[in-house]
């Protein structure tokens, strides 16, 4: 028990600044299209955190 239940490190301040910028070019888009806002802001979420589990998981990102 316990295999595969601990939580991924958080991204550096670097990734976590990407992500905010990413949400909120989404978030300006999301002001024309107000229908789609509730279902993209929880799809935009989700993605937004495989992305970072992603870039989080790859080496070649921690180098720089």
């Amino acid at each position: 028990m316990g295999d595969g239940q601990e939580r991924p490190q958080p991204p550096c301040n670097n990734l976590l600044a990407r992500l905010d910028q990413r949400v909120a070019e989404r978030r300006q888009n999301l002001r024309r299209f107000p229908m789609l806002s509730a279902t993209l802001r929880h799809a935009v979420h989700r993605s937004a955190e495989r992305q970072a589990q992603q870039e989080t998981h790859s080496p070649t990102q921690l180098g720089g």
